[in-house]
C-alpha cells in the first residue's frame, strides 16, 4: 500500500487542549524497496467542527542513526534504507606455500539478518 491514512477521534464529552502537545505512535510495515523521505510525503489535516488543510510534516533531517553506512536525514519518518554490507573484507594470515592459513572474513549489515 502506497498511501494510507489515520483517523483520530475526539470523544464526545472531551476535547483536545490549545497549545498542549499530544504524542502518540503506530506501527507499520515499511516496504520491501528502498525509499527516501521525498516519495513518502506525510501530511496532517484536520476536518470536523475545525479544519485545517493539508500540511506537510517536517521530518528529522539530521540525525544519524547508530546503524553501518548510516547518514543524516536517514531518520526521516518513511525512509527505507536498501540492505547492503556497509564493511566486508577479507584477508589471511599467510600468503606462504604450505603454511596453515586462517582466511578471515570480515561483515556488517546494515539491517539484522533471519535464518532463510
Amino acid at each position: 500500500q502506497s498511501t494510507g491514512s489515520l483517523t483520530l477521534t475526539v470523544p464526545a464529552g472531551q476535547s483536545v487542549a490549545a497549545a498542549t502537545s499530544y504524542t502518540f505512535s503506530f506501527a507499520l510495515t515499511n516496504p520491501t524497496a528502498a525509499q527516501s523521505l521525498a516519495s513518502g510525503n506525510p501530511t496532517i489535516a484536520a476536518s470536523g467542527g475545525v479544519t485545517f488543510s493539508a500540511a506537510a510534516m517536517t521530518g528529522d533531517s539530521t540525525t544519524v542513526l547508530g546503524l553501518p553506512g548510516a547518514s543524516a536525514g536517514d531518520a526521516a519518518p518513511l525512509t527505507v534504507l536498501s540492505a547492503s554490507f556497509a564493511q566486508r573484507a577479507i584477508g589471511q594470515s599467510t600468503p606462504y606455500p604450505g603454511a596453515t592459513n586462517t582466511i578471515t572474513v570480515t561483515l556488517s549489515s546494515n539491517t539484522a539478518l533471519a535464518q532463510a
